[in-house]
């Protein structure tokens, strides 16, 4: 890039169904990089003009470059959708967010539930692309088996009263059963399957 400080960044896009791996990826980037995940939300950065945005998304990122951290921005399908010809609002935003990424020179995860319909300008930005399709039951019991191995691993760690008392096979029929009989909404995903042995933990 002629441009100085532009395009020094590494910039990754997880897009695809909610609770299919999506930030569990960019834990994983962080950690393959050795350095802390900073996850932050398009509410963090404000939406009310593109003058809040601009100064907070610079904040931030002049944060993760200070603490060298892979940031990640969640759910960022408001910056990432494309510009409406009359929609000015949502266009000034799109614009700052593509002008302030050219110029991070960290690691940046952005994430979105939105499937297609993205800006062009982000595509030419964006190093690596990745898209997540819905999990099917294959991968839906596995999700199961890698949380209830978890649990076996950290009861194995602690002492016998500390321990979480469950059947795993009793839970392995009812994740079973749930695929089998659900329609593809009331099918737990990744997050609530997770979120559902962490509640369990807590008031164990």
């Amino acid at each position: 890039d002629v441009v100085k400080g532009k395009g020094k960044g590494l910039i990754i896009l997880l897009h695809g169904a909610p609770g299919v791996g999506k930030t569990s990826t960019a834990e994983c980037v962080a950690a393959n990089a050795g350095r802390p995940l900073f996850p932050i939300t398009c509410g963090d950065l404000g939406a009310e003009t593109a003058q809040e945005v601009e100064a907070n998304l610079e904040g931030f990122f002049d944060l993760a470059r200070k603490w060298n951290c892979v940031l990640l921005l969640d759910e960022a399908d408001v910056f990432l959708s494309a510009r409406v010809e009359g929609n000015i609002r949502h266009n000034s935003l799109v614009s700052v967010f593509l002008r302030v990424l050219e110029y991070y020179s960290g690691i940046l995860v952005l994430t979105t539930n939105r499937v297609g319909s993205f800006d062009e300008a982000i595509k030419s930005r964006v190093h690596c692309a990745l898209y997540y399709p819905p999990l099917d039951k294959d991968k839906t019991l596995q999700v199961w088996k890698m949380n209830l191995d978890s649990l076996e691993a950290r009861n194995a760690a602690l002492d016998r009263h500390q321990r979480v008392a469950f059947d795993r096979r009793e839970i392995e029929q009812y994740a079973s059963e749930n695929w089998r009989s659900g329609k593809r909404a009331n099918r737990w995903n990744g997050r609530q399957i997770k979120n559902a042995f962490q509640t369990a933990v807590a008031l164990a």
